[in-house]
């Protein structure tokens, strides 16, 4: 069976042009709805379908499709709301998945619908690719090697790229889309409002939908078509501090230390105690809060004796993305990091150049902990492998979001070959492993919900898994090999 690669035309130059000027090189990753005015960390060390250029190939088709022309918004960059409704997650699990039955209903030919930011309005053939494109393109060459290797292993698909433009009235558009529709499958979008407008189309048409990026928990509501992809900060700080209690026995002298009078960062701190709350398995906060305001540190120094206790193992979280912050605050315990045990846990941003003139000693002596939805470890066979084979494709090396797109699209599309439209219900026991991390989909429940004949109603299916990183050698190694 051949089919046909169809392309939109600007779109398509778009995509060649954006491969042969090498833009896949490490890119700043935004906030995706979580409150504080600061950027998401770098990788470490770092519808209307148009006619246009035909090439066969064997069992896949490709349709990457634009949009109509529309008057051209401000431009939207992923928001920066803070996470608001808070809710203990239930993470016993269950025997039965509500609402999508564990049966397969495979079929024939299934269809794949890709919704990511190329900003290819924005683009002409005289100016530079834009910044805010590099992110979607790494992504779909990420997806074109794992469609290849799709193939190999006989599952057909049809694969339409759509560009949502970071505007909610083109994804409203795309939504009526008869592509969209007809989707099995669908990966995208990036931004708060986006991912919940498909989510909601996700829910009323039994679309299952992957987020690739957005990590909120508030997203969409009783929808066991939702598949979040990385795991949210609650769950971020569960499998740490398991990590902790597995590795230290306890939890230990626990404090949540955070900067005063921003309260951005005040819903972040109910996550922790909530996740501390799961993981001891107690009906009340179980962690200290110390709030300090650097700004007066000359007139009121931090007193850390007043959270650190001598002689027991002291486990410090700082949730802060601000460096001088954190630098003060590592600066002040470091005097005290062997007569009290101390232990840090810090956040997955820690990796950013924007701490790179951190004195990494404070790193190293504090036995520095993060969670992090990804790590890709360039000394693991398959990884080298993967990484010669796109150096042969491409002429450069792949980012970390090409490794999402690979590993997602690969996951993905391997559950829809072998268990059909509806594969959700056979996530759990189907975990993978992925270059960039692991998939390990669990669903969540509402606590006190029930949905029909008693079946717990599910929120969602989010990723459990987190690389725990230390930082050791003066460089972040994973630690949590088995899980």
């Amino acid at each position: 069976m051949l089919n046909y690669i169809k392309f939109s035309a600007p779109l398509l130059f778009f995509i060649l042009l954006s491969s042969a000027c090498g833009i896949f090189g490490p890119v700043e990753k935004p906030d995706y709805g979580d409150g504080e005015d600061e950027p998401k960390r770098q990788e470490w060390e770092r519808p209307t379908r148009t006619d246009g250029i035909v090439e066969k190939i064997d069992t896949v088709e490709w349709n990457v499709v634009g949009e109509k022309e529309v008057e051209e918004p401000e431009e939207k960059e992923p928001d920066e709301e803070e996470e608001t409704n808070i809710v203990k997650i239930d993470t016993t699990g269950a025997a039965e998945v509500a609402v999508i039955e564990e049966e397969k209903m495979l079929r024939n030919h299934y269809t794949v619908a890709i919704m990511l930011p190329f900003l290819g309005n924005q683009f002409t053939s005289f100016g530079p690719i834009p910044n805010k494109s590099k992110r979607a393109l790494e992504f779909y060459e990420g997806v074109k090697m794992a469609m290849n290797e799709l193939q190999g292993m006989g599952v057909p698909m049809t694969i339409y790229v759509f560009d949502t433009q970071y505007d909610e009235n083109v994804v409203k558009g795309l939504l009526n889309s008869s592509a969209l529709y007809n989707a099995d499958l669908i990966i995208g979008p990036v931004n708060k409002e986006n991912c919940q407008l498909v989510a909601d189309f996700s829910r009323k048409n039994n679309k299952v939908m992957v987020s690739p990026y957005n990590y909120l928990a508030s997203i969409t509501e009783q929808n066991p078509f939702y598949l979040q992809a990385n795991p949210s900060t609650q769950m971020q700080f569960v499998r740490i501090l398991e990590y902790v209690q597995k590795n230290f026995g306890t939890t230990g002298i626990a404090t949540v230390l955070y900067p005063a009078n921003k309260t951005a960062i005040k819903s972040r701190v109910e996550e922790i105690q909530l996740a501390s709350m799961i993981v001891n398995q107690s009906g009340s906060a179980t962690m200290r809060e110390y709030q300090f305001d650097v700004s007066a540190a000359q007139m009121s120094p931090m007193n850390v004796k007043e959270f650190l206790v001598a002689g027991q193992d002291n486990v410090v979280i700082i949730p802060s993305r601000d460096p001088g912050f954190v630098a003060y605050a590592m600066r002040e315990l470091s005097p005290y990091r062997t007569s009290h045990r101390i232990t840090v846990i810090g956040l997955p941003q820690w990796e950013d150049q924007k701490f790179e003139k951190m004195d990494y000693n404070y790193y190293e002596n504090m036995n520095l902990l993060i969670g992090s939805e990804s790590y890709i470890n360039k000394e693991n066979p398959d990884v080298r492998s993967f990484m010669s084979r796109y150096a042969g494709e491409y002429g450069t090396s792949p980012t970390e979001n090409v490794y999402k797109g690979y590993d997602m699209m690969l996951y993905f599309g391997q559950m829809l070959g072998e268990f059909g439209i509806y594969f959700p219900s056979f996530l759990a026991k189907n975990p993978g492993d992925g270059l960039h991390t692991k998939f390990n989909f669990q669903p969540v429940y509402g606590v006190g919900s029930a949905g029909p004949e008693g079946k717990p109603v599910i929120k969602r299916f989010e990723n459990n898994h987190i690389n725990i990183l230390q930082f050791s050698e003066f460089r972040f190694q994973r630690v949590n090999y088995a899980n």
